[in-house]
């Protein structure tokens, strides 16, 4: 009997400016992503050059400073910071702060 296996995946929620950039929702490959800092290092790899050019740098490289990020309804500095450990079944929200002055 041929197995079939399904790939999982971590689905990350964007909301705020940098949804511009990323979309709405990620899809990130659930063996690459192990934690909160993963998803910081896939997110420096594949949109700070477009996040530069609409002058969101650096809402991507300090990711959990200009943004809150929620695990399962929790803001991670309640948790483990970027070390937040994650898997598919997690619901990962991030929402970038946005100020005026």
């Amino acid at each position: 009997m041929k197995r079939t296996y399904i790939e999982r995946s971590i689905r990350i929620k964007v909301k705020g400016p940098l949804s511009i950039v990323t979309g709405e929702y990620l899809e990130l490959p659930a063996d690459k992503v192990r934690t909160v800092r993963d998803i910081h290092k896939y997110l420096i790899q594949n949109y700070k050059d477009m996040a530069i050019e609409k002058g969101l740098g650096e809402v991507v490289e300090n990711l959990d400073s200009q943004n809150l990020i929620l695990v399962n309804g929790r803001e991670i500095n309640t948790l483990a910071g970027l070390d937040t450990n994650i898997g598919p079944d997690d619901e990962i929200v991030i929402i970038n702060y946005t100020h005026g002055g």
